[in-house]
């Protein structure tokens, strides 16, 4: 607890940000990450190991850039500064220890972005509708997208995609007009999820010649009991992937972490395009 309230009290992260939750869920992460570690290093070595072959494959090697860096669990950060002139590294949320690390190097720089390109707007959508009533109409835009940078080389996307949309529909679902009523629907936050995940990709594909995209795309529940499936279901929204070069489990959620009789494990696809 002690530590939880330190990263609160110490990372930088604008008033907005905070409202919406990104603060407390990269704390969150962190906390998860410690309970289940052993289980995610296998998850988290591939993520690297892939990086690392995808990063080699580019021809062109003078700039590189993380999109949701977060704290690098997944993020082979050294040998990326070996491979490349500069290493980028974009998040809403840079945690301490991030920070101090990418002070070791000499061509590692942090850019606090939206990875998303919707947040702020989201944001302010939901005030103006405590505010006003008034629900925008005309669909969501197009992400912005500012990193400061021009001709990235390659560029990298992991264990982000999925979970783009997520602080932003819960942010929506809590905005509640004057009248007490719910003002989304759930049709409106699912367009949301679709549109954030298909505008992610074209991002990818916008910023580099060269891309990384690690995603998890299926949750299955693993009884425990029986050492069978019980459920499986697409945790992705409606949108075209590139194809992925591998496929493998994540055990998100061992046993105990939310019940004693069963697991929680991700399929996750891993594409260099």
């Amino acid at each position: 607890m002690i530590w939880e309230w330190w990263q609160h009290r110490t990372t930088p992260c604008p008033q907005w940000a905070r409202e919406m939750g990104y603060l407390d869920g990269s704390i969150g992460l962190a906390t998860r990450h410690r309970r289940c570690r052993k289980a995610w290093s296998p998850h988290l070595e591939r993520c690297r190991s892939f990086m690392v072959e995808s990063a080699i494959k580019c021809p062109h090697k003078k700039r590189a850039g993380i999109l949701g860096s977060g704290w690098l669990y997944d993020v082979p950060l050294a040998r990326l500064a070996e491979i490349f002139e500069e290493v980028v590294l974009v998040d809403m949320i840079h945690p301490n220890p991030v920070r101090k690390l990418a002070q070791s190097f000499t061509n590692v720089r942090l850019v606090q972005g939206d990875a998303s390109g919707f947040a702020k707007k989201i944001y302010e959508i939901g005030k103006r509708v405590e505010l006003s009533g008034e629900v925008p109409c005309d669909g969501w835009g197009e992400p912005d997208i500012c990193f400061g940078d021009d001709g990235w080389d390659w560029v990298a996307s992991c264990n982000l995609l999925s979970q783009l949309s997520h602080p932003l529909c819960e942010w929506l679902e809590r905005s509640w007009g004057a009248g007490g009523e719910r003002i989304f629907s759930d049709e409106i936050v699912s367009s949301l999820e679709t549109h954030v995940a298909a505008s992610h990709l074209e991002t990818l594909r916008s910023l580099a010649p060269s891309r990384c995209l690690i995603t998890d795309v299926e949750e299955e529940l693993w009884d425990e009991r029986t050492g069978v499936v019980s459920a499986s279901e697409s945790i992705l929204p409606p949108v075209q992937m590139p194809q992925p070069d591998a496929v493998w489990y994540w055990d998100i959620a061992p046993r105990g972490e939310v019940d004693f009789s069963w697991s929680r494990r991700h399929r996750v696809a891993a594409a260099s395009f």
